[in-house]
């Protein structure tokens, strides 16, 4: 084979994994509405989170949605220190789960998560988590 060829074979296949990569961001902040659907007689409820914000503080990969409650992934590998910092975690599968794989966000102060569904079914992911002094910054889940 020629090399200008080669090179060129090179080129798409380097081309066809860049774009086969897939990237996902949690949301930084959660909106939720919540109130107490019927407090009993002489009662009364209040949310005392004044604007509904909550702030990511977690994120994980699952192995299905969060209501079926499979439980968390393990990674097989990790980079730096998950309370500090730049904290990577890589997982690989020689077949995707058969109920697939969700980034999973969770937030202060609230039951109420984020999450989605990657797809196509991935071979591998990194999470990438960042903390800083004001708790987690951006959770990011890139995959292939």
């Amino acid at each position: 084979m020629k090399r200008s060829a080669w090179v060129a074979t090179i080129g798409v296949a380097w081309a066809g994994l860049a774009a086969a990569q897939i990237q996902f961001e949690c949301p930084n902040t959660l909106q939720v509405e919540q109130k107490a659907a019927a407090p009993t007689a002489l009662w009364e409820s209040v949310d005392l989170d004044e604007d509904g914000r909550h702030r990511l503080v977690a994120a994980g990969l699952f192995d299905g949605p969060p209501l079926q409650r499979l439980g968390a992934m393990k990674p097989q590998g990790s980079e730096g220190q998950p309370r500090q910092g730049r904290f990577v975690q890589h997982f690989r599968w020689t077949e995707p789960p058969p109920a697939g794989v969700f980034l999973v966000c969770y937030y202060d102060r609230t039951s109420v998560v984020a999450h989605r569904r990657i797809e196509p079914g991935p071979r591998q992911c990194s999470l990438e988590t960042v903390r800083g002094p004001h708790g987690l910054g951006p959770a990011v889940v890139r995959c292939q």
